[in-house]
């Protein structure tokens, strides 16, 4: 489901929503058409709208919220995308993951640099198994004429006509130095996706101006924050001090803690990730996260 809020400036409620299903995609093959995606978006934003009889000039800003590690590949020029969406519960790329782990020495090869091991669950995984799998992604790498990103990057992209994606996404790709919080190209040469330096999206904050929207109803508004899902749970549930958690049940039971301005290396197999950053000067805010899932494998 894609959902669209409205909240009012002032105090935070709710005035209306609306959303649209795009179907089951809990297989071991789980995609979506990248431009069902942004349909879906400006229809529930039209149905939101109209239930409070509001226009684009009175949206006083637009964020995104979104699944993470989900990839979009698409063409620059023509804003096509090169393949559907793999989405971030698809494991068809367990050959590739497996076969990284062994070239690299392991699935925690790259967990000092990125803060993840390597598994299916991951974009950069995703993007090698593109890569190897999909000539026209492959194609368009090579040309330059291809854009890589996230499901945040392909709608602010779609929305503003500007590259970035924000840090909390980022830090699910695999390809991001999790303590400088840019790209890595250490990991981008070992998981073999160098490629794609060029089309990756530039890293912004969560909260920060990102662009004006050029068309549909809300054409005019602006673009103004970006944060992966379940980071956008912990803000809602004001998870901002270090030690503070959260649960969230949907397809899988996702907990986050706070960790503070430091990233923390897990013992025991959990996540070292991106909770937040509100803006280009402010400090980055670190989590660990585990999850229990319910999709096949």
């Amino acid at each position: 489901f894609f959902f669209f809020f409205f909240f009012q400036a002032e105090d935070g409620i709710r005035d209306a929503q609306e959303s649209r299903g795009l179907g089951d995609v809990y297989k071991r093959q789980a995609q979506l058409d990248p431009l069902a995606i942004i349909a879906s978006v400006e229809e529930s934003a039209t149905g939101a709208l109209d239930k409070i009889g509001a226009n684009a000039s009175q949206v006083a800003g637009v964020g995104i919220t979104n699944q993470r590690e989900t990839i979009v590949v698409w063409d620059k020029l023509t804003g096509e995308p090169l393949h559907d969406a793999v989405l971030w519960l698809d494991t068809r790329t367990r050959g590739t993951s497996d076969s990284l782990s062994a070239e690299l020495g392991g699935p925690d090869a790259l967990r000092a640099q990125c803060g993840l091991p390597i598994s299916t669950y991951f974009t950069g995984v995703k993007l090698r198994w593109m890569i190897e799998n999909l000539p026209a992604v492959k194609q368009g790498l090579k040309r330059g004429s291809a854009l890589v990103g996230t499901v945040d990057s392909w709608l602010a992209w779609k929305m503003t006509g500007r590259h970035c994606t924000d840090v909390t996404n980022a830090s699910r790709t695999m390809m991001m130095d999790i303590d400088q919080c840019s790209w890595s190209q250490d990991c981008l040469e070992a998981l073999g996706v160098e490629v794609a330096k060029d089309a990756l999206a530039d890293i912004i904050s969560c909260a920060e101006p990102i662009g004006e929207i050029t068309s549909g109803c809300l054409k005019g508004a602006s673009l103004t924050a970006s944060i992966g899902d379940q980071q956008s749970a912990m803000v809602g549930q004001q998870c901002f001090a270090p030690g503070e958690a959260k649960t969230t049940y949907g397809t899988g039971a996702f907990t986050l803690m706070n960790t503070g301005t430091t990233t923390v290396a897990s013992e025991h197999g959990l996540l070292t990730t991106v909770c937040y950053k509100m803006g280009p000067e402010a400090d980055t805010v670190y989590a660990l996260e585990g999850s229990v899932g319910r999709w096949e494998t």
